[in-house]
């Protein structure tokens, strides 16, 4: 009895690549495009490296596509990867609708490894983004600056890339402290042309006086008017009175 498309995308789930070999010999007529594709996202679903190895030796011709290349990232896997990128050297490069790899993987928290894996394969590190660059999303997401050293160290742009005000959002003290030993600069992390919305600020509205004092002592101006039309001081009056005097100070 012939295997029916469940069966195979079953196998390729459990990763049962003899199974999937058999099927696929069995089968009468070579599955469709939408088929195989379908199969191959499934096996990368679970991160079946073999499975999905096997398909495309079985289909060499078959296109990579976004699903598959956004299926691939959410498991982390920088071995399964690393076959897409065998496949198709060029993902790491691919821009979706207003994404792109990169922006995935540091969205998702991946580790450093797999960071290293897109930047290393052709991965843009000031490739645009709606709303923040992908450097201030590392600033904001991880705990720890590896991700965010890692950006710089491929070219990602500090000046203007907002990443003191990602850091400074979730109180990543650490991350704070390396921007600024790197050159960051609290009057230049936005760009000129936006209207501000100073670290400090930010860092003042959350409550965070390590950071809010750390900026202070490289230079962030509490007098400036942020988007919403108060300064760092109007914003601290609705706070704790440790940070009303850390800003009277300066």
């Amino acid at each position: 009895m012939a295997a029916s498309a469940s069966d195979i995308t079953q196998a390729c789930l459990n990763g049962e690549t003899n199974i999937i070999s058999q099927c696929l010999s069995n089968l009468s007529t070579i599955p469709d495009t939408t088929t195989i594709q379908n199969l191959l996202i499934a096996a990368a679903s679970k991160a079946q490296t073999e499975t999905v190895t096997l398909l495309f030796a079985r289909f060499p011709s078959i296109a990579i596509t976004e699903e598959l290349i956004r299926t691939s990232i959410r498991t982390g896997s920088t071995t399964l990867f690393s076959v897409l990128l065998e496949q198709d050297s060029s993902i790491s490069k691919t821009s979706f609708d207003r994404s792109n790899p990169l922006s995935i993987a540091i969205t998702r928290r991946q580790t450093l490894e797999f960071i290293n894996l897109l930047l290393s394969t052709g991965a843009d590190p000031n490739d645009p983004e709606p709303t923040f660059s992908l450097l201030s999303r590392a600033a904001a997401f991880y705990d720890t600056p590896d991700v965010v050293k890692s950006l710089l160290q491929y070219g990602a742009r500090l000046k203007g890339s907002s990443a003191l005000i990602g850091a400074a959002s979730e109180n990543n003290v650490e991350i704070v402290r390396y921007l600024l030993e790197a050159g960051a600069n609290p009057r230049t992390d936005y760009l000129e042309d936006e209207i501000p919305s100073p670290a400090l600020n930010v860092a003042v509205e959350k409550g965070h006086v390590e950071v809010a004092k750390m900026l202070i002592e490289h230079g962030a101006d509490p007098n400036v008017v942020d988007w919403n039309g108060k300064t760092a001081m109007e914003i601290a009056e609705k706070k704790q009175p440790e940070m009303i005097a850390l800003l009277m100070k300066n």
